[in-house]
């Protein structure tokens, strides 16, 4: 393998975003759509069979499609949801087949709910985030795009309580394990 060239890419995009008033609570909406596409890149390839990592100059193509959707609501006075979704397509060459990056979800989503309450003393927040599929890695011969990961869904939870001078939190992580 030759010393990886400096990467070049050509990137583009467009954001767009519209704020609203429904049922008199604020909200919005917004989509980012972003591409990049390399013209010299260093490709890091970890589908050996052998098990080595390479670095290499890219052979063929290379490109990622970026976008995301999000929504932004008061649902209830000091009740606030968000929802977003996000499509990551980063795809390169790797021994000369177009295949999506390994351990990058295709798909991800998010549904957040937040709630403070009047007098601004709790805070109680639980998100939500879905987990596409990944490409893994192929280490054996025939095998080539074809082995993903399962789709799963992560919980979290916290409660916030506010004090003067300081704030103490209780938390949980991965409730769906």
């Amino acid at each position: 393998n030759k010393n990886p060239n400096k990467e070049i890419a050509w990137n583009y995009g467009i954001s767009l975003t519209q704020k609203f008033h429904l049922f008199n609570r604020e909200g919005s909406f917004s989509v980012d759509f972003f591409r990049t596409d390399f013209t010299k890149q260093a490709v890091i390839d970890i589908d050996n069979a052998d098990g080595n990592a390479t670095i290499s100059n890219l052979q063929g193509k290379s490109f990622s499609n970026s976008l995301l959707v999000e929504f932004n609501f008061e649902v209830l006075k000091g009740l606030d949801l968000k929802a977003a979704y996000r499509l990551e397509d980063v795809r390169s060459t790797y021994h000369g087949v177009l295949l999506q990056k390994p351990l990058q979800a295709l798909n991800k989503g998010l549904i957040a709910l937040s709630y403070k309450t009047p007098n601004n003393q709790w805070q109680f927040d639980v998100n939500t985030s879905i987990n596409g599929k990944r490409r893994l890695l192929n280490s054996f011969v025939g095998d080539v795009g074809k082995r993903f990961s399962p789709r799963y869904v992560l919980l979290n939870a916290q409660i916030l309580k506010y004090f003067k001078h300081a704030e103490i939190f209780v938390g949980c992580e991965n409730i769906t394990n």
